[in-house]
């Protein structure tokens, strides 16, 4: 986008995870640039983590990045009386808002910062997500099978995860099973301690 005017001064395809493209924008933007003796600025639209390795490439090269959240962008759109919704549009909101002051320098912490923080919040979901299965566990087995907390010491013990892999939970179904059929199940699932 032009620095002082609503003008689209030139427009390309810059896939995420392509160095060669990234390089091309790059140059582009710097020779665009050149022309208004300035430095251009890369604004990128903040969705999800799809703008990060764009962003931390630009950084590491020197360049002026800012992003902005989607939030904004569909309130912009939201706001204008035309509804289409094509890539060079978008761009030129996205432009547009950082011409507004709209916009905001990420923050990507260094390496192995980075690395520390998503492997923290991948820990924080992996946990929180274990709870939510352990309490649906909990919710199905009381409905299926009461008493199964009171034959178990809890109902993730490695001989309680087997009767459940064999669909041994139903009262009606353990007591269907032979004995033979439900000793192997045990001594499998114990390594033959029991």
């Amino acid at each position: 986008l032009h620095p002082d005017q609503d003008t689209i001064l030139a427009e390309m395809t810059c896939h995420n995870r392509a160095v060669e493209d990234a390089k091309s924008l790059l140059e582009k933007a710097n020779q665009l640039a050149a022309r208004f003796q300035t430095k251009p600025v890369f604004v990128l639209e903040a969705t999800n983590v799809f703008w990060r390795p764009l962003a931390s490439w630009l950084k590491a090269q020197g360049a002026l990045v800012h992003v902005v959240s989607s939030r904004q962008t569909h309130a912009n759109r939201s706001s204008s009386m035309r509804k289409t919704k094509t890539d060079t549009i978008d761009a030129a909101l996205i432009a547009r808002l950082f011409q507004q002051g709209k916009s905001a320098a990420p923050y990507l912490p260094e390496e192995p910062y980075m690395s520390l923080r998503e492997l923290a919040r991948l820990n924080a979901f992996l946990v929180d997500l274990r709870g939510k299965l352990c309490s649906r566990v909990h919710t199905v087995l009381y409905q299926i099978h009461p008493v199964w907390d009171d034959i178990f010491c809890h109902p993730f013990t490695k001989a309680s995860l087997q009767l459940m892999r064999h669909e041994c939970v139903h009262p009606h179904r353990i007591a269907d099973a032979s004995e033979d059929e439900l000793t192997q199940l045990l001594t499998q699932a114990s390594h033959g301690h029991h």
